[in-house]
């Protein structure tokens, strides 16, 4: 079965893999956003890291189901219940709200320092937008989603700065539920003072672990 999001595409750049963008900026020593945030929020990292080493961890069964349902997006083949119902959800009621999708898991460099891969890019409900699919088993706030935006709107600002385009919002469709009665699904989209938070956050986030860096090093000399 194709994935039904395969109709949505618009050709629009000329994309790459992260191989790709890591090679053509000669960036492979740098880091993407989830190993600055590990590194700089080392402890809660670690707990993170021990869970998934654990395969009856429930850390490692909502990571893996939301691998899953990142697949089943792309693919349009859903192998497990959760996946298909997971699916089921996204072709109904969010891709609809989905008017182009110029790139999926495509590589982003910024000059600030980071590489990346975002999940998609194009228009979503009339706006240019780059959006962060996640799979939960719990609803998620806008303030329990802080990272997934600063990640967001790091990758808009590299698409921004590599293809010279004013993305207009950054958005989470977050599909939730542990059962097919459960499954549910929503758009997060940030407004104009939680994109500069998210902004500034990352920023700083960039910041320390650049300092972490260098103390590393040095300790290494």
């Amino acid at each position: 079965m194709k994935a039904l999001i395969e109709a949505k595409k618009v050709y629009k750049f000329p994309y790459m893999t992260l191989g790709q963008v890591k090679k053509q900026y000669d960036a492979k020593h740098l880091p993407a956003p989830t190993k600055i945030f590990g590194t700089v929020d080392k402890p809660a990292n670690d707990f993170f890291q021990k869970a998934m080493k654990n395969k009856d961890s429930a850390i490692y069964k909502a990571v893996s189901a939301g691998r899953r349902t990142h697949t089943a997006i792309e693919t349009g083949v859903a192998k497990t219940d959760i996946a298909k119902w997971a699916l089921d959800e996204f072709n109904n009621n969010l891709l609809p709200k989905i008017d182009e999708v110029w790139g999926m898991e495509s590589g982003v460099y910024h000059p600030s320092g980071y590489v990346g891969k975002f999940d998609a890019v194009g228009v979503l409900e009339g706006k240019t937008c780059l959006w962060d699919y996640k799979k939960v088993n719990k609803r998620k706030t806008k303030s329990q989603m802080k990272k997934y935006f600063m990640q967001s709107i790091a990758y808009t600002d590299a698409h921004d700065w590599m293809f010279n385009t004013v993305i207009d919002q950054v958005s989470i469709l977050q599909i939730y539920g542990k059962t097919k009665e459960e499954m549910g699904s929503e758009i997060t989209t940030l407004n104009s003072e939680d994109l500069a938070l998210a902004r500034n956050s990352f920023k700083d986030y960039l910041r320390r672990y650049k300092e972490i860096n260098e103390e590393f090093q040095r300790m290494e000399q």
